[in-house]
């Protein structure tokens, strides 16, 4: 069964030898899912638009694993925090820099430039 978040958070860093649970890993995964489709709703192009959706797949591939979700229930959920980030950030709550900069900084290889990305770093 999928975990209720109350509101989409990125999780604290966590001290090197503490390894982050699988809820936080679901968590933080979902929150990135609800990041890409917010910057993809932007209509990026190139580089940018590529990179967004590969990492919007892989964060969502690491929700369904973490959590232990089937693909419709892990769609439900990214579409309950879809609107829960899209009004939080709305509402001044969060900014979807930052958002995707955390994202990109997980789940993008190192060795891509930031232009590439496209973060704001």
């Amino acid at each position: 069964m999928a975990q209720e978040t109350p509101a989409p958070t990125l999780p604290d860093s966590t001290a090197p030898n503490d390894a982050p649970s699988d809820a936080d890993v679901a968590n933080m995964a979902l929150v990135c899912v609800a990041t890409y489709d917010l910057v993809l709703a932007g209509k990026p192009t190139g580089p940018l638009a590529d990179d967004a959706a590969d990492a919007r797949d892989l964060a969502r591939s690491i929700y369904i694993e973490a959590s232990q979700s089937d693909e419709a229930t892990a769609d439900d959920d990214i579409a309950r925090v879809d609107k829960a980030l899209a009004a939080a950030i709305s509402s001044g709550q969060g900014n979807l820099d930052e958002y995707h900069s955390t994202c990109d900084s997980l789940l993008m290889d190192d060795d891509q430039d930031s232009a590439d990305t496209g973060a704001i770093s």
